[in-house]
């Protein structure tokens, strides 16, 4: 759902929240995050929030590469792509120690395991772009993306950055909109007649 003027009522789904009415703790948060940002869209029944607040992120290091990788591979395959079309993405999901050597890669562990990850690289003085998050399979819906989002979003906002952007994953459209990321446009993928939505977040609007 993209946010708007309007409140989607559907049971269990996402509600929409002006800015000036925060309803929970992750909301102030988040408002605090972006507070130029109108309306955002929240989970109607965030039980697992408060737990994820105390997730601890950390800088990966070029030892994390093959389990990154590993993740990446998993979480997308999570999807439901054919084992041909993901082998034909194999090399495009590797996370390469000269990658995380040169960008910036943080992850948050579960029982000394990656569980998630984002990493993210400098497109000009004003723009960075969001270049991953993945989150282990077995870890998804357990509050690991909201973590990893706040945690981008307070590093990014340390940067004075004008805008984000991202390439999004179809799947994840609407996660990225919950955020205040808006479509911009769409990007050929190697999948006839599938589009991968450019998504953009301006922090100064």
């Amino acid at each position: 759902m993209i946010a708007g003027n309007s409140t989607d009522t559907r049971p269990n789904g996402p509600t929409l929240y002006p800015n000036e009415r925060p309803k929970s703790n992750w909301d102030l948060q988040l408002r605090a995050l972006l507070p130029n940002t109108k309306y955002f869209v929240f989970l109607t029944e965030p039980q697992y929030l408060p737990d994820q607040m105390n997730r601890i992120i950390e800088k990966a290091t070029l030892s994390d590469s093959a389990e990154l990788s590993e993740l990446t591979y998993k979480s997308k395959a999570h999807w439901g792509y054919s084992e041909e079309q993901m082998e034909k993405w194999r090399d495009d999901l590797q996370v390469l120690a000269e990658y995380i050597e040169n960008n910036e890669v943080f992850i948050t562990r579960e029982s000394d395991q990656i569980a998630g990850y984002y990493s993210f690289s400098k497109v000009s003085d004003s723009t960075i772009k969001l270049d991953n998050i993945f989150i282990d399979p077995e870890h998804i819906g357990k509050g690991f993306g909201l973590t990893l989002m706040r945690s981008f979003l307070n590093r990014v906002k340390k940067l004075e950055i004008a805008t984000i952007t991202l390439d999004s994953e179809p799947n994840a459209e609407q996660f990225y909109q919950r955020f205040g990321f808006k479509i911009v446009g769409q990007l050929k993928s190697s999948i006839p007649n599938r589009f991968l939505p450019i998504m953009e977040l301006n922090l100064n609007h």
